[in-house]
């Protein structure tokens, strides 16, 4: 089979890097995104782009009149629906899929903190923190879940860290956050500029995801471990129940796999 493009799902940092990547190599593709923030990071590696979510025969027609003939999946790691429908799609379509995935190497000082506590799921974070009886909230997980965070911990004060784009400022308000319990900022950040917002906002527990390099965990979780304050790590989610052909973590390892498709 000849590659004519690669559809590529993207839309993080990880996706960026897969682009320039492609680009480098001079293999065709076409990026597609599903918000505005994902938007904005498409620009600054392609114009050849779309925004937009897609369902299953929405993607299979993308797919189709794309004329593609291999997926790479770099999109979020817990964007577990994304995941199943690219599958699907791809599946649908008789077309090779690859995921880029995030490394998620994490140190025994990270594993055996006595601060630093992990559950399964948004649900299972709200229900621990109400454990804690912490005061004071951060809340580093984006925007997705904010109405279960806000309508389920029991707080004095409950920040968000979120992108500072309109949409997910919006959505903040939209649930009940005030101006001065939204941060809107983009990272990652260092392990210093996170303790400092710890120190200034008073904060006694850290809400966090397992997100990786990309996502700025390893300073988020190691800030919070220094400076005792609680964290809640939300694990990534498993994909074991979805068949990609391949899973690779690093552009690297991609164009062994790529050239088997290239006459």
């Amino acid at each position: 089979m000849t590659i004519t493009r690669v559809a590529v799902f993207g839309g993080t940092s990880d996706s960026n890097t897969l682009c320039t990547w492609l680009r480098k190599k001079n293999i065709p593709f076409e990026l597609s995104v599903a918000t505005d923030s994902g938007k904005e990071m498409a620009q600054r590696v392609t114009s050849d782009f779309r925004i937009g979510r897609l369902g299953p025969a929405a993607m299979i027609e993308w797919l189709k009149r794309g004329q593609f003939s291999l997926v790479i999946d770099a999109s979020h790691p817990y964007a577990m629906e994304l995941h199943k429908t690219i599958v699907t799609a791809s599946q649908a379509m008789g077309l090779p899929t690859i995921r880029l995935e995030r490394s998620s190497d994490i140190s025994d000082e990270i594993q055996k903190a006595a601060n630093v506590y992990w559950v399964n799921s948004p649900e299972q974070a709200c229900e621990l923190a109400n454990q804690l009886h912490c005061r004071s909230i951060l809340l580093t997980t984006g925007s997705k879940d904010l109405k279960l965070y806000r309508n389920s911990l029991q707080c004095n004060k409950l920040y968000a860290r979120v992108l500072p784009n309109t949409v997910a400022v919006e959505l903040c308000a939209n649930v009940g956050f005030s101006l001065d319990e939204i941060i809107a900022l983009k990272g990652p950040f260092s392990q210093s500029f996170n303790a400092a917002l710890y120190q200034e906002l008073g904060i006694e527990l850290v809400i966090t995801k397992e997100s990786g390099q990309a996502g700025g965990f390893v300073e988020k979780v190691t800030a919070s471990i220094d400076s005792g304050v609680l964290c809640i790590v939300i694990r990534r989610p498993q994909q074991d129940a979805l068949v990609y052909d391949y899973t690779v973590f690093e552009c690297n390892e991609l164009e062994s796999i790529v050239t088997k498709y290239i006459n």
